[in-house]
């Protein structure tokens, strides 16, 4: 069974841990460019913080992100996971799996929710938490250390 994983990962967040452990099969990650939002990190740098921070967990293959649905016929993935924390992500989620589905129709879009208390967390509420004094306490307890230490350094 192959499982396939894209976000954007700005940055991998305790809840997208939460995901990549409890995703079923072999885990293929891809890090992507959302044009919709303005990158901290770059796909590389976003790449190596989810390689880093899933180290040694499980079997899991990190990629830069082509087209989703063509990529996931081309690894013969079974699964295409997505977070979901909120009814506003889960009808984001539906219709980006309606077009994907009219794409490659194969592979099951399964939707994983994180639990309550990494539910309200995104790569978002992170970013916006960091620069206050005493900010690395609060943030430490969303993302891994090597992502908080590359939160330090920008």
């Amino acid at each position: 069974m192959i499982s396939l994983y894209a976000g954007s990962f700005d940055p991998i967040t305790r809840g997208h841990e939460w995901i990549i452990d409890n995703a079923p099969g072999e885990l293929t990650i891809a890090v992507a460019d959302n044009p919709a939002k303005r990158s901290t990190f770059t796909a590389a740098v976003r790449a190596d913080l989810v390689r880093e921070t899933t180290r040694g967990r499980r079997r899991i293959q990190v990629i830069g992100l082509v087209y989703l649905a063509e990529f996931a016929a081309e690894i013969g993935a079974d699964y295409i996971i997505r977070g979901v924390r909120s009814v506003a992500d889960y009808e984001y989620e539906r219709a980006y799996a309606d077009v994907n589905r009219t794409i490659n129709p194969h592979p099951i879009h399964m939707l994983m929710m994180p639990p309550p208390e990494l539910a309200s967390v995104s790569s978002s509420v992170v970013k916006s938490l960091v620069g206050p004094a005493g900010w690395e306490a609060v943030v430490a307890k969303y993302v891994s250390p090597v992502v908080l230490e590359a939160l330090r350094a920008l």
